[in-house]
């Protein structure tokens, strides 16, 4: 058997470290010179060292390496972590000044450490020394990188290792990932899978649902949405996550709460997004004329860095958007970030879709009104009622976005997007800044009766036939909405986000 395929088959889950000790055997049994066999030797065990990382997990999800120790002896050095319960075998790579490398597998531990000595290689005055270590943990393979340097008197220096470093001492991706708001160690490799949803059930530990409605207390920047967990309007049915929006039977005159409100971060105080009663210190009157529903991951999965993928269908109907995109975590109130993995709106005639990044930005200090900012590509070929898979690959350096592997545009990125952002996903309708002022809209932005006529625009409207300007049931001629169908469910298979 070749070695190349001998190496494959001893390449598993279970065999990796076997794998380090039988090639190292083998590749000591290999014919040729002294000079030959060390170079053999060196370039396979950094060969299958570079296979652990490419093709092996490794995950810190609870247990971190300690930082490692390197002590200078009399005669070589020693290198050494604690040993820590769950943790069955370890391997040091020791480089010397950037060149030459030591690697070993160790397989008992001593004096409750792990420990490794070279008493043959002597480290000297101004030698920089990077020690990885790769352990086996009941919970994967775990990685620590660390930097020493040799000074006067031969004391050693550590020096903390930094992103950079780990991520030149092997290629990782530069993908991050936050679980449950906390920062999840884990060296990604480019094209990892890091997150997925297929929607055979609704999975609570990825999902919570966004439940409130727009307070109106801070200027003209929600929509007409009130966002809830009926099960009318939000459910999974054949492996697909479907969120149906239907208008409100609510009216103005009339007080409620939301329950199972979860607020959100910039509203006036606790029950601006949770209760509604009619008062002067609203901008609007009329409480959210659409019943709708929002879910997202922000309190379970956030990512800086990714490749994200949505296979779905987009809701159709009058004044409706979708809600599929990245909000960041920490959330700045008066410039807020959307990066928009799918966006289409339509006014009931026309379907127009776009992605990309928006900012919703106060327009000064004291002001309550915003200015919608956008970097949006446009495509006009979409198949409205069609699935179609969207991407969005976001990198520290670009935005860009593909519909169906086509790619329709890119935005750069100059740092202003390098922060975790969180999955959100949802259907919302109407509002101040997604749809301009035009002869078939029904409310005119900014105006403090907009939320009524939008919902007056669907209410015993159109008594006559022919274009938007209808008799309603007074005979009085006003603009009219068309009802929606099935078509406005947005319909959504699967959500995968991979490392780049």
């Amino acid at each position: 058997m070749s070695i190349p395929r001998l190496v494959s088959a001893l390449i598993t889950s279970s065999q990796q470290f076997i794998a380090f000790y039988c090639l190292r055997q083998l590749i000591s049994l290999i014919p040729g010179s002294v000079q030959q066999i060390k170079s053999m030797r060196l370039y396979s065990l950094n060969l299958v060292f570079f296979w652990i990382y490419f093709y092996c997990d490794i995950t810190v999800n609870c247990y971190e390496i300690p930082q490692i120790n390197l002590e200078k002896l009399q005669h070589g050095f020693r290198v050494s972590i604690p040993f820590e319960y769950g943790t069955s075998l370890v391997v040091f790579h020791v480089f010397i000044n950037g060149q030459y490398s030591i690697m070993d597998l160790v397989t008992e531990k001593t004096n409750n450490s792990w420990i490794k000595e070279h008493p043959e290689e002597e480290l000297y005055e101004n030698d920089e020394v990077r020690v990885q270590v790769v352990a086996g943990h009941t919970h994967g393979l775990i990685f620590r990188s660390d930097n020493f340097k040799i000074s006067k008197n031969s004391t050693i220096i550590y020096t903390p290792t930094t992103q950079e470093d780990i991520q030149a001492a092997i290629k990782t991706s530069e993908t991050r990932a936050n679980f449950k708001k906390l920062p999840l160690e884990k060296i990604f490799k480019p094209d990892d899978l890091i997150f997925e949803d297929n929607f055979e059930s609704f999975d609570t530990s990825k999902w919570t649902h966004d439940i409130f409605m727009p307070s109106n207390f801070d200027g003209y920047l929600g929509d007409f949405t009130m966002y809830t967990d009926d099960e009318a309007r939000i459910f999974i049915d054949n492996h697909t996550l479907r969120i149906t929006p239907s208008l409100s039977e609510r009216h103005g005159d009339v007080s409620f709460e939301l329950p199972r409100c979860t607020s959100t971060p910039c509203a006036k105080d606790e029950n601006a997004n949770c209760f509604y009663k009619p008062t002067t210190d609203r901008h609007s009157g009329f409480p959210a004329p659409v019943i709708s529903a929002r879910i997202s991951t922000k309190k379970t999965f956030s990512f800086t860095y990714g490749r994200i993928e949505v296979f779905a269908k987009l809701p159709l109907g009058a004044w409706l958007f979708p809600s599929v995109m990245l909000e960041p975590d920490n959330l700045n109130c008066d410039n807020r970030k959307q990066l928009r993995i799918a966006f289409a709106t339509s006014d009931g005639l026309n379907f127009h879709f776009s992605a990309g990044a928006v900012k919703l930005v106060k327009q000064s200090a004291g002001e309550k009104n915003f200015t919608r900012i956008s970097e949006m590509a446009d495509i006009s070929n979409i198949r409205p009622y069609s699935y179609h898979n969207f991407t969005m690959v976001w990198t520290s350096k670009r935005i860009t976005l593909y519909m169906d592997s086509e790619k329709i545009g890119y935005i750069v990125n100059n740092g202003e997007y390098d922060e975790p952002y969180h999955i959100v996903l949802g259907v919302s309708a109407g509002g101040h800044l997604e749809f301009p002022d035009s002869p078939l809209k029904p409310w005119r932005d900014f105006s403090q009766d907009a939320a009524f006529q939008f919902d007056n625009s669907f209410k015993d409207c159109c008594l006559t036939q022919g274009g938007p300007k209808c008799l309603d049931k007074n005979q009085e001629e006003r603009t009219c909405s068309k009802t929606w169908t099935p078509h406005a469910t947005m319909a959504i298979k699967y959500v995968r986000v991979y490392a780049v």
